[in-house]
């Protein structure tokens, strides 16, 4: 499938697509079915055991998934659309070790979604102001309009006390900045040794003032 197919397919999807590579760099554009129907095939697979009829099944995962329809109507090499589909059983959740798939997915998402991602942050403020709001609602919103409702949701949030204050971005640490001894002061009792300050490594309790420094003659 060119790159201009899969855009246009990317215009029209909702879910997320994915592209496997296999030999001979034939290129296979597809998404994965609902819940439902992933439980529905997987539950035929079980009880349906001749080879024959399981290929039918996976035919049928093949061609409902399968993003290139120009792909579905040529001559590709035999097995591709059956290992395909069992690619797709298994990113749904019903291949092999699928308690391991399902460990990886968990770690994926949460990096994803940490409160590093400014993004699913947001998103998780509006839904939690507005309940009318789902992710996929606002998936469908361009960036500019995602800020501005976002803003609306926080004024709903200090309105009702959930929140105390309006939220603010973390700038990253620049670690080659010097510390002066009197921003150390200002620190809460933070190791004096992992900032690179002229004072020997110490640890100053709450309250305490740093010993006096000899001044050189």
């Amino acid at each position: 499938m060119e790159l201009k197919g899969i855009l246009d397919a990317a215009r029209q999807e909702t879910r997320p697509i994915y592209v496997t590579i296999w030999t001979g760099d034939l290129e296979v554009p597809f998404v994965l079915p609902s819940i439902r129907e992933a439980r529905r095939y997987q539950f035929l697979l079980e009880k349906i055991t001749d080879s024959f009829s399981q290929s039918i099944i996976y035919e049928q995962i093949f061609t409902s998934c399968c993003l290139d329809k120009e792909l579905l109507k040529a001559d590709i090499p035999a097995g591709i659309s059956e290992s395909t589909a069992r690619l797709v059983m298994w990113l749904s959740g019903f291949g092999e070790e699928p308690v391991e798939y399902l460990q990886a997915q968990f770690e994926a998402n949460r990096v994803n979604t940490s409160d590093t991602s400014i993004v699913w942050a947001m998103k998780r403020t509006i839904c939690s102001a507005f309940k009318a709001y789902t992710f996929a609602d606002l998936d469908e919103l361009d960036y500019s309009t995602l800020v501005e409702i976002f803003i609306q949701a926080e004024k709903v949030l200090l309105d009702a006390g959930i929140i105390k204050e309006e939220y603010k971005l973390k700038k990253p640490k620049d670690n080659s900045t010097q510390v002066k001894v009197e921003d150390l002061i200002k620190q809460d009792r933070k190791d004096l040794s992992q900032l690179n300050a002229p004072l020997p490594p110490q640890r100053l309790q709450r309250g305490e003032r740093p010993p006096p420094t000899k001044r050189r003659r």
